[in-house]
């Protein structure tokens, strides 16, 4: 794999999104494992845990990922990267997507189909709060 600066693949894929009436496009790797979004990374709550996809399937490092599975995690949140399959995304409690733009989105809906009962989650809602918090204290 070789890391480029080419998004291209991203920027049409996101028009493809929006013109489709979508907010944001989701790919999956040549194994077919969720990777990301085109601008977001992407968190599910399976169970108890907070699940991202790892490194090695295929995704750019975000900085606000990195926050985000820091914040979890020194905060008693069983958080993991693993391989994600489509299913598993409409299995989950809870999802949300992450830039630093954005900073901590929930994801409700795939297609129609809601995430969890296709609301914010109390896990998401929770640990977007703690993320804000912690952008206020920076100087």
């Amino acid at each position: 794999m070789h890391k480029t600066i080419n998004y291209a693949e991203n920027i049409l894929a996101r028009r493809w999104a929006s013109s489709s009436g979508y907010n944001e496009g989701l790919f999956v790797n040549t194994d077919g494992h969720l990777i990301e979004g085109t601008v977001t990374n992407l968190f599910v709550f399976n169970g108890e845990s907070l699940v991202t996809p790892p490194l090695e399937d295929g995704l750019l490092p975000g900085v606000v990922r990195r926050a985000v599975l820091e914040l979890a995690r020194s905060n008693g949140i069983s958080a993991m990267e693993t391989s994600l399959l489509p299913e598993d995304l409409f299995h989950s409690r809870e999802a949300f997507l992450t830039n630093s733009l954005l900073g901590i989105m929930p994801l409700v809906e795939i297609e129609g189909h809601p995430v969890g009962n296709g609301l914010p989650g109390p896990l998401t809602s929770s640990l977007r709060s703690l993320y804000l918090d912690q952008l206020s204290i920076l100087p």
